[in-house]
């Protein structure tokens, strides 16, 4: 039985990348997940990001079978980030659901932030107790979010998070940001007092292929959050600039007074580089300050460019 017309609605986003050899699977599980489940409505947005595989026929093929079935096609790749900013802006539910295509984030932990959502949470974040990952992954994870927790957001999860569902009041404001850099950061800095649940993240399958989330752009997206959250590498570049006009002062000082005329000159020397160098540190350092301050409020490209949305037919959408 469907469940009631009045049900809250649920929308599921899932970023799409080169992600043709797991849809099926996903879909299927998330089908089973939502069955018979009448405290709310469900509908799927497959965000393509640009895939250059099958990724968008086989969502065709599922829609032809599940009505609840949105594709947003976007104009190139854009990243996962931007991608589930444009499943958001499309998606119709009350409250909103980020989930893996490769599987890795379980569908069935849908249920648990479902049912914390209705009973009053406006953010419920999907944290991770343990990970099935390559030790260099969980190191470098681990290695980060100690660092950001430490110089941005102290309220971030210590492992992080990737899954979550967010009330439609908290999506329309990231959404309203037009450019959210690391979409973690902004929920966390939104307040909200979220609500954690834990759960195992999943080790990728080999018939899957190997995942297009690459080390290189981890480090961007690591550095990208840094920067946009905390002021603390630049305070870092101010203070080794005034340390090092500090220990050129010293130097000179003391090659004045105590070494001999020969190595005076050579001394004296140093002391000028070495000041200098610290002077540059400092100006690149204020200048960059302003940079930053003013990057934030310049920035008006958008996120992302939608190429089409497709819908599922009518008879199909009914029959879901």
């Amino acid at each position: 039985m469907p469940p009631p017309l009045n049900s809250p609605l649920v929308s599921v986003v899932v970023p799409v990348f080169q992600n043709a050899t797991s849809l099926a699977d996903l879909h299927e599980r998330l089908r089973q997940v939502t069955a018979g489940r009448p405290e709310a409505r469900w509908e799927f947005v497959f965000v393509d990001d640009g895939s250059t595989d099958r990724s968008l026929a086989v969502l065709e093929d599922l829609q032809r079978l599940d009505g609840r079935i949105r594709i947003v096609r976007l104009s190139r790749n854009f990243g996962s980030q931007a991608a589930i900013v444009a499943g958001w802006s499309q998606a119709r539910g009350d409250a909103m659901a980020v989930i893996a295509a490769d599987l890795q984030d379980p569908p069935e932990i849908l249920v648990p932030l479902v049912a914390a959502w209705q009973q009053g949470a406006k953010a419920v974040l999907a944290v991770r107790s343990r990970r099935d990952d390559p030790w260099p992954a969980k190191l470098g994870a681990a290695l980060f979010y100690a660092f950001f927790r430490r110089l941005a957001l102290a309220g971030m999860p210590v492992g992080g998070f990737d899954c979550c569902l967010l009330d439609r009041q908290l999506v329309e404001r990231l959404v309203a940001l037009r450019r959210p850099c690391y979409l973690a950061g902004e929920i966390i800095w939104l307040g909200f007092e979220p609500v954690l649940i834990s759960y195992n993240r999943g080790k990728r399958l080999a018939r899957y292929g190997r995942s297009m989330w690459t080390l290189g752009k981890r480090m961007r997206l690591a550095a990208d959050a840094i920067w946009t959250f905390s002021r603390a590498p630049l305070r870092i570049v101010q203070a080794i600039g005034l340390l090092l006009s500090l220990l050129a002062v010293a130097g000179a000082l003391l090659s004045l007074f105590a070494f001999s005329p020969a190595h005076r000159d050579r001394n004296l020397l140093l002391a000028a580089i070495t000041g200098f160098s610290g002077l540059q540190l400092l100006a690149t350092s204020w200048v960059g300050s302003s940079v930053w301050a003013c990057q934030q409020s310049l920035l008006d490209r958008p996120a992302f460019v939608i190429d089409r949305v497709i819908e599922a037919d009518v008879q199909n959408r009914r029959a879901a």
